[in-house]
C-alpha cells in the first residue's frame, strides 16, 4: 500500500490534523505492512535478515538458517560514474561467484579471455589442459569452415591427413607404408647445397628426374647396395641431331647426323668418368668427328670418319675418350 502519514494541521491544537484513533490506524497500517515485508508474511520481524549491519556498513546481512557467528554480506561497490542496474533473470539457481567452483549449462561467453582452461573427458576422471606458450604479440587460431564433423591434427599423435597440401614441409628419415615399412629413406649432408627435383608434366610430355642446386654442374647418381646394381626396365639416351658443322651437344648422349654433304663435328672432352656419346650418320654426308681427347690405336690424325649409316659409341674415360664399339665400316685416321 502506499505509505500513510498523520496530519499533523498547520499548528498545535488548531483542529485541522488527525484524530488519535485515525493517526493510530494510519500508524498500525505502516508496521503491518513493514512486518509483512521484512517479517515473510508474518507478524514477527526475521531475525535471519537485516538491512544494515553494526558497523554501520550499506548491506543486506543474512544470517543464515541458523544464529550464530557467521553472516552472508550482500553489498555493492561504490558507484563512480552513473547508476548500476543489477538484474536477476527470471529463473530459479544458483547464484556463481567469481572464485567459487560451479558447473555452467547453457552459458554463451562472448569475447572470454581464458587462462589454461581445462576439460573434462567422457567419463570425467582426465582432463584436457591447454598450455599456452609466452607470446611476444597476439597470434589468431582461424578454425576452417568444416563441411562435416571432423578430428584435429597433433604433432605426436598418430593420425591420417586426406586432402592436405603441405608447402616446404621437412620431413625426417623417410616415408613409410601403413604397415610401418621404409617407402623411401632420406640421409641428410651437413650443409647441402644440391638436391634431387621431380617435376610432373602435361600431356605427351615425361615426369623428368633432374638435379637443382647451387653448383652449375651436378651428376645424378643411382646406385645399388653392395654388389648390387640399378636396373632398368627399358633405357633411352637423350638424343640430339646435328646437320651442320659444329661441337657435339654436350647435353646429349645420342648424336643423330642429318647431313646430305659432307659435316664437321668436334666433342669436347667428357664430364664423368663412364659418360657415353654415340654417333649415327643417317645421311649421304660423310661426318668427320674429331674429339677434343682421343685414345686409339690409330698413329695419324685423332680424326673418325662416318659414313652413311655407320655408327660409333665413345666412352669417356676420365682422362680421353676411346671407342667403344661401331657397326659397319669406321675409319679412324
Amino acid at each position: 500500500m502506499t505509505r500513510q502519514d498523520i496530519n499533523i494541521g498547520s499548528a498545535a491544537n488548531d483542529g485541522t490534523g488527525d484524530t488519535l484513533r485515525s493517526a493510530g490506524s494510519k500508524i498500525n497500517s505502516n508496521f503491518q505492512e513493514l512486518y509483512l515485508q521484512f517479517g515473510g508474511d508474518s507478524d514477527v520481524l526475521s531475525s535471519l535478515i537485516t538491512i544494515k549491519d553494526s558497523a554501520g556498513t550499506g548491506a543486506i546481512i543474512f544470517e543464515g538458517t541458523s544464529a550464530d557467528d557467521f553472516e552472508t554480506k550482500l553489498m555493492a561497490s561504490n558507484p563512480t560514474t552513473v547508476d548500476k542496474t543489477i538484474q536477476l533473470p527470471d529463473a530459479t539457481g544458483i547464484i556463481v561467484l567469481q572464485d567459487t567452483t560451479d558447473t555452467l549449462t547453457n552459458k554463451t561467453l562472448t569475447s572470454p579471455i581464458l587462462t589454461t582452461p581445462q576439460i573434462n573427458d567422457t567419463s570425467a576422471d582426465h582432463k584436457y589442459i591447454f598450455s599456452p606458450g609466452e607470446l611476444s604479440a597476439d597470434r589468431t587460431i582461424n578454425i576452417p569452415v568444416l563441411s562435416a564433423n571432423d578430428t584435429m591434427v597433433f604433432a605426436n599423435n598418430t593420425q591420417t591427413l586426406n586432402n592436405k597440401t603441405i608447402t616446404s614441409p621437412k620431413i625426417g628419415g623417410g616415408i613409410t607404408d601403413q604397415a610401418g615399412a621404409e617407402i623411401i629413406k632420406f640421409t641428410s649432408v651437413a650443409s647441402a647445397v644440391n638436391e634431387v627435383k621431380v617435376s610432373n608434366n602435361i600431356t605427351g610430355n615425361n615426369p623428368i628426374i633432374s638435379v637443382d642446386g647451387d653448383d652449375t654442374n651436378v651428376n645424378l647418381k643411382l646406385e645399388g647396395k653392395g654388389s648390387g646394381c640399378v636396373e632398368v626396365a627399358k633405357l633411352a639416351y637423350t638424343a640430339a641431331t646435328i646437320s651442320t658443322d659444329g661441337v657435339a651437344p654436350s647435353s646429349a648422349s645420342l648424336i643423330v647426323i642429318e647431313s646430305n654433304t659432307a659435316i664437321a663435328i668436334s666433342v669436347a672432352d667428357g664430364t664423368t668418368t663412364g659418360e657415353y656419346k654415340i654417333f649415327i650418320n643417317e645421311q649421304a654426308g660423310t661426318a668427320t668427328i674429331t674429339p677434343d681427347t682421343f685414345n686409339h690405336d690409330a698413329v695419324s690424325t685423332d680424326d673418325i670418319t662416318l659414313n652413311q649409316y655407320d655408327s660409333i659409341t665413345l666412352v669417356w674415360s676420365g682422362s680421353a675418350w676411346y671407342i667403344s664399339g661401331g657397326n659397319s665400316v669406321v675409319t679412324v685416321s
